[in-house]
C-alpha cells in the first residue's frame, strides 16, 4: 500500500468517526444525554468541593431589593459554625432564621 493510499484511507476512517459522532449528537436526544452526564459530574465533584471546605458557606439570593435574603444552599462547615442545619434554613429567610441580624448591621 502506497502512502497516499494509506492516507486516504485514514482520511476515510476519520470521516466515518465524525460521520457517527454527528448522527449521535442529531439523533434524537440532540447529545442531550451526554451533555446531562457531564453536567452530573460536574454538579456531583462541585458538591464534593463545597461540603469539604473548612470554611462556613452559606449560599442565598437577595428578595425585597436586599432587604431580606432566602438560603438557598450552605455547607457542613457553616452548620457547624451556626449550628443551624442546611434544612432548616434552606428555602427561609435570612431574617427569620437569624432575627437579631438586622439588630446588628448586617443587612445595612
Amino acid at each position: 500500500m502506497t502512502q497516499k493510499e494509506k492516507t486516504k484511507e485514514d482520511l476515510a476512517k476519520e470521516i466515518r468517526l465524525l460521520q457517527g459522532r454527528i448522527a449521535e449528537l442529531e439523533g434524537p436526544d440532540g447529545g442531550r444525554r451526554q451533555a446531562e452526564e457531564a453536567l452530573r459530574r460536574e454538579h456531583e465533584q462541585f458538591r464534593e468541593l463545597f461540603d469539604n471546605m473548612s470554611n462556613g458557606v452559606a449560599v442565598y439570593k437577595a428578595r425585597d431589593d436586599g432587604e431580606d435574603f432566602i438560603f438557598t444552599d450552605m455547607n457542613r462547615a457553616g452548620e457547624r459554625a451556626s449550628k443551624v442545619s442546611r434544612e432548616e434554613i434552606v428555602g427561609k429567610s435570612v431574617l427569620r432564621v437569624f432575627p437579631s441580624i438586622k439588630k446588628v448591621g448586617l443587612l445595612e
